[in-house]
């Protein structure tokens, strides 16, 4: 495969998995999204010309700020994102505490070990019962807010129909966080740490 074609597959798969994320309010960058699209504007012209790029990023833009209009959910998604800092560093802790145990073992080492465990699965309960808080939110949410997901799902999923046509013999997968598309198979569900669905492109 051609580096241009696995340039066009990988950021088509980005704005698929953007798109989809934007619809239950776990963001992507849309400086980001923006850039993406500008690398292959002109190869999907025919799926998202520029006219409906500029309603897709008012929709963005609309899903993205709507946890500021609730105080509770502007609290949760806070704290989402620190949680999913604190695991990472946990994550990290924890793993050095198990290699000093491992080399070194003593008391030191023990107290480590049992920080890094407390701290790794309180941070994982946090994130997970504040992403459902999310979740939660989003999904009460009505009118207009039903109007703009209906425009990232169409979008995404004219774009899943794009890269059925582009990706020849590749396996293409992808991390969705809704699994109501046409054309994807689901190889895994969510589960403690991962709240995504991986699916494959079909």
């Amino acid at each position: 495969m051609d580096k241009k074609r696995k340039r066009l597959i990988d950021n088509v798969s980005y704005l698929i998995e953007a798109l989809d994320a934007y619809r239950v309010g776990r963001n992507a960058d849309p400086k980001v999204f923006e850039g993406k699209y500008e690398e292959i504007a002109d190869d999907i012209r025919s799926v998202i010309d520029r006219g409906r790029k500029k309603v897709l990023m008012s929709s963005i833009d609309y899903m993205i700020n709507l946890p500021l209009k609730d105080r509770d959910a502007k609290t949760w998604s806070s704290i989402f994102l620190i949680s999913r800092f604190l695991i990472r560093i946990t994550f990290t802790l924890l793993l050095l505490s198990v290699l000093l145990y491992i080399i070194s073992p003593g008391q030191i080492a023990s107290y480590l070990l049992i920080a890094g465990v407390v701290l790794f699965y309180a941070a994982s309960v946090l994130r997970w019962h504040s992403l459902n808080k999310l979740l939660d939110f989003y999904g009460k949410q009505t009118g207009r807010a039903d109007s703009r997901r209906a425009l990232l799902r169409e979008a995404a999923q004219d774009l899943i129909n794009y890269l059925k046509q582009i990706k020849g013999d590749k396996k293409v997968k992808l991390h969705l966080y809704n699994r109501d598309y046409d054309g994807v198979k689901v190889l895994r569900r969510p589960g403690w740490l991962r709240d995504y669905y991986l699916v494959e492109v079909i």
